[in-house]
């Protein structure tokens, strides 16, 4: 195994070439370049060095300089207390741990379920919908029909159906980024994968890590990182499974025996490697530029000698056992686009160029425009039956039928571009299995398969890969659950009151939106930097609004007594004024001296403005008309680059009461309050985890009940309880970036950056009670859970998935786990009897592992009724002012019926009582019910039933 030391030395090497990295990086992705060859340089220093490279450069479309603003808004909160840019992932991970090992038999509350983004459709302007960024894939050795997924900030994914349905296999680890697969081919059970995001550098790489039991447990392997590594692939070998390579930005590492052991056998940034078909001691290495070959099974390579092609962004690698001697490599720069498909007869020891046009890394459907985003939107397959049949993935998706001589478009970024199929833009990933090429691009997972012969289709199969990047989101008391959200490469979304469905009403890079809450029809959304539409018909169609910009996510403020007075972040702070006659402009009012990050107005006196950058904060006590002043009210509050800014949120009923966020790891620097309009901060951070604060929430009415979204979920203080508190149940460890609370249904909503968007009811200190069932679980793939109840907790959950699944119940009374309920494999699980407040706790049944069928009594016998079930319906469902249920009895039945919220919370019983032989109805109102999602339970000793309730208006 390498020794620290040699890393240590090589990052040195490369430290000692200096800043002198300026011209070279021209045609690659200039800030990872800087970054690999001054790892210890600061963030400011890196920003700097940015601002003059793009100084003189197009900024537009293939210039790299958008994904640098991504880059750059991710990290800029997230720096290590020294000002750099370090291994956040590995941070969460220890502050994940700490978190969960402290709370003991103390409760983590919230009551999450997925709300939207684990499907789509496309509105009228939608043009290049999906769920979000696919890494790679990764294949059953025997069972074509299960294979894997990696996202940026999702994690794992497993479908057994060939998409039809999808599980996250990694949600007990917070943020996780994965870029390799490998599956053991006689051990399937036994999957290792390479962390991080290597095409864009969202999440860093802590290593290669790796399950025995098909995704339950996960296991650090002995290849660990924790500074800013990238990992790109992830390469198994074909007959033995204990080899592997895997391609970084810090290097080739190759384990001989499962990565218990490992060696650096190739220096420097890499992005592909293949193996010879049939002759695994050759291995093939593709970097940014150049292409390397190994004779001895990847532990010793030499540099190939051909003529290539001179400033290449990235060189990816095909072959096929068609014909084990050829080898492919396609060649891309950001500028220019494509530089050429190269083709080796003799197993890599000669490259010849086959073509150089048309541009099929570009935008255009016939490949006349220059420029690509080749340093992250590159792969290439062959046909494993022909060799003649070369795939190429960039922007869009070109075939070559002769070799890579000619080529044909076969997909296009624009769902709306006439006679070409679609698969969403920025192709990371394309691999054949079972006779069907799988494409993982900016958008999701797409499969081609032959669907009569010779007719071969495209196929979505990203629906329930709750992966979607959202930055930020909004919603109205007017019509609650109505959401629209912007999300990262698939555009602004809009979600209907009940959630599921996303409908993609615009596209690009998806930012702030904002409903009217007098006309829910009407809608403001934004896009990259600030980018501002608006809709007059629910995001049917859309105007531009402005031409400024402002930050990679502008913040922007409507006053909900006049919905067209707006606030926008602009470089300084803009107001939207009526000039009257039914006409409006925007105006300057100074604040900030650069683009704000956060802005927030008061409700109850909509003059007062607070407005901020990184490491300062102002207030206005006059932003409503006129003219405008400013007071700096920094003083006391610990904002700095390494502690940024990140959201303000003030008191709906008193503005001068005004909380802040800040991100970074500085321990005890999170949240500060003022009760003073900004004249003096309280900290309020005690308690919190050393982790980045990205956001905020205010319940209105509340003892200061307050809200933070972090990079491992949610967290909850008010006055009363003094301290902060895990509100995370069914939530995963993931960034939440944007918090809202909807008082039309008590609702707080989470938008997330790569698990969609949540929901969750709000605090309570202690629920009545719960059912709990399979249908209202929203996360069964991990996670720590803990229920309390002031009564009782009535259970039939399946808890058999994922890493790290601990589970208590904990109930006044009694836990009832009825007909059904099982846990097994390596999952905690302990039910308690003690109320909310209980200290000294009764083991109800304390630290089960294995498998459970029934229910335990308090005495700790076992009881396993017969299984049965109660045949019973709803109708109407949806339902407006009142719905009917309907069933029937072949013999007397005691039944109880009960209305829970989607998560299980009891809200009311409905009836009870001692049912004859018959059918039966029973009305239920539900006119007084916010509109949404409940569910509707039937107990008795002759089964249990559930249905789903949605409540429309």
């Amino acid at each position: 195994m390498i020794q620290k030391s040699i890393m240590k030395a090589w990052a040195t090497l490369l430290l000692g070439m200096g800043l002198m990295v300026g011209t070279s990086l021209t045609a690659q992705t200039p800030w990872l370049d800087y970054l690999d060859a001054n790892p210890d340089v600061t963030f400011d220093v890196l920003q700097d060095y940015m601002e003059a490279y793009y100084a003189d450069r197009d900024k537009g479309r293939g210039s790299g300089y958008k994904h640098w603003k991504r880059f750059e808004w991710q990290h800029r909160s997230r720096l290590t207390p020294d000002g750099k840019v370090g291994n956040i992932q590995r941070s969460l991970i220890d502050a994940e741990q700490q978190v969960t090992s402290s709370l003991g038999t103390r409760v983590t509350n919230g009551y999450w379920s997925q709300y939207g983004g684990d499907e789509w459709t496309t509105g009228p302007s939608g043009y290049n919908g999906g769920m979000g960024r696919i890494n790679c894939f990764g294949f059953h050795p025997t069972d074509p029909l299960t294979y894997y997924v990696g996202a940026p900030e999702g994690g794992l994914w497993r479908t057994t159906n060939d998409g039809s349905s999808w599980t996250c296999l990694t949600d007990g680890l917070p943020v996780l980024g994965v870029s390799g697969i490998q599956v053991h081919h006689t051990n399937p059970s036994t999957i290792y994968i390479l962390t991080g995001d290597g095409d864009r550098g969202h999440t860093t790489s802590i290593g290669v890590l790796v399950t025995y039991d098909g995704g339950d447990t996960w296991f650090e392997t002995d290849l660990q990182f924790s500074s800013g590594e990238r990992g790109y692939k992830l390469k198994m070998h074909p007959t033995d499974p204990d080899i592997m390579f895997a391609v970084t930005n810090s290097g080739l590492y190759k384990t001989t025996d499962g990565w218990s052991s490992w060696t650096l056998v190739e220096s420097g940034s890499w992005r592909d490697l293949e193996f010879k078909p049939g002759n695994p001691s050759i291995v093939y290495l593709s970097g940014q530029s150049t292409i390397e070959r190994s004779i001895d099974g990847g532990d010793s390579f030499t540099p190939v000698t051909s003529s290539l092609p001179v400033g290449s962004s990235r060189v990816e690698l095909a072959v096929t056992p068609d014909n084990p001697n050829y080898v492919y490599a396609v060649f891309g720069n950001n500028s220019t686009g494509f530089l050429g498909l190269y083709r080796s007869f003799d197993s890599g020891v000669n490259f010849s160029p086959k073509s150089t046009t048309p541009n099929i890394l570009g935008w255009e459907v016939d490949g006349s425009d220059a420029g690509s985003q080749a340093n992250s939107d590159l792969a290439i397959a062959v046909n494993p039956t022909d060799v003649s049949q070369i795939w190429v993935g960039g922007v869009n998706l070109w075939r070559s039928d002769d070799f890579g001589t000619t080529w044909t478009i076969v997909s296009h970024w624009n769902q709306n571009t006439s006679g070409t199929a679609y698969t969403h833009a920025d192709t990371h990933w394309l691999e054949w299995n079972d006779g069907d090429l799988h494409v993982g691009s900016d958008g999701g997972a797409f499969r081609r398969f032959e669907f009569l012969p010779g007719v071969y289709i495209w196929v979505d199969i990203s629906d329930g890969l709750e992966i979607s990047q959202f930055y930020r989101m909004g919603g109205t008391p007017a019509v609650p659950g109505l959401i629209y959200s912007g999300a990262q490469d698939n555009g602004i979304n809009k979600i209907l009151a009940g959630g599921g469905n996303m409908e993609h009403v615009w596209g690009g890079d998806g930012m702030e939106c904002m409903i009217d809450p007098t006309n829910s029809s009407k809608v403001w959304a934004s896009t990259q930097r600030g980018n501002l539409k608006k809709s007059t018909d629910g995001g049917d169609n859309w105007t531009d609004v402005n031409a400024l910009e402002g930050d990679w996510v502008t913040p922007f403020e409507m006053q909900e007594s006049d919905p067209d007075k707006l606030y926008a972040g602009w470089g300084q702070v803009y107001r939207r004024d009526d000039l009257g006659l039914g006409l409006f402009a925007w105006f300057p009012i100074g604040g900030p001296t650069s683009n704000p990050v956060a802005m927030a107005l008061g409700i109850n006196n909509t003059n007062r403005l607070y407005a901020a950058i990184d490491d300062q904060i102002w207030m206005s006590n006059d932003a409503r008309d006129g003219s405008v002043t400013w007071d700096d009210v920094t003083p006391g509050l610990p904002a700095s680059s390494t502690s940024p800014i990140t959201y303000i949120a003030v008191d709906p009923d008193a503005s001068n009461r005004v909380f802040v966020t800040l991100g970074g790891t500085v321990a005890g620097d999170k949240v500060f309050r003022s009760t003073n309009s900004g004249d003096t901060w309280t900290d309020l951070s005690a308690g919190l985890p050393n982790v980045p604060i990205n956001c905020i929430a205010y319940e209105p009415g509340s003892n200061d009940g307050i809200y933070v979204g972090t990079d491992i979920g949610v967290f909850y203080r008010n006055n009363d309880i003094g301290t902060w508190i895990p509100f995370r149940n069914g939530m995963p460890a993931v960034q939440v970036n944007e918090l809202e609370i909807n008082t039309g249904n008590n609702t707080i909503y989470a938008a997330t950056f790569g698990r969609g968007i949540w929901s969750s009811s709000l605090y309570t200190s202690c629920p009545p009670a719960y059912i709990l069932t399979d249908f209202n679980d929203p996360n069964p793939a991990g996670g720590f859970k803990f229920y309390e109840a002031s009564t009782s907790i009535s259970s039939n959950r399946t808890l058999d998935e994922g890493f790290g699944l601990n589970i208590t119940y904990q109930a006044g009374n009694f836990v009832d786990l009825t007909t059904d309920f099982r846990t097994q494999g390596d999952v905690f699980f302990e039910a308690r009897l003690g109320d909310c407040t209980a200290d000294a706790l009764v083991p109800y049944f304390n630290e089960y592992r294995g498998i459970l069928v029934g229910e335990i009594t308090a005495e700790g016998e076992q009881i396993i009724p017969t299984p049965s079930s109660l045949e019973m319906s709803l109708f109407p469902n949806p339902a407006n002012d009142q719905t009917t249920l309907q069933f029937g009895l072949d013999e007397e039945v005691e039944i109880h019926f009960y209305l829970s919220d989607i998560n299980g919370r009891l809200l009311a019983v409905l009836a009870g009582d001692t049912y004859s032989e018959g059918q039966h109805a029973i009305q239920i109102r539900t006119s007084e019910l916010p509109t949404g999602t409940y569910l509707v339970h039937g107990l008795s000793g002759a089964g249990k039933w559930v249905e789903q309730l949605v409540v429309t208006r």
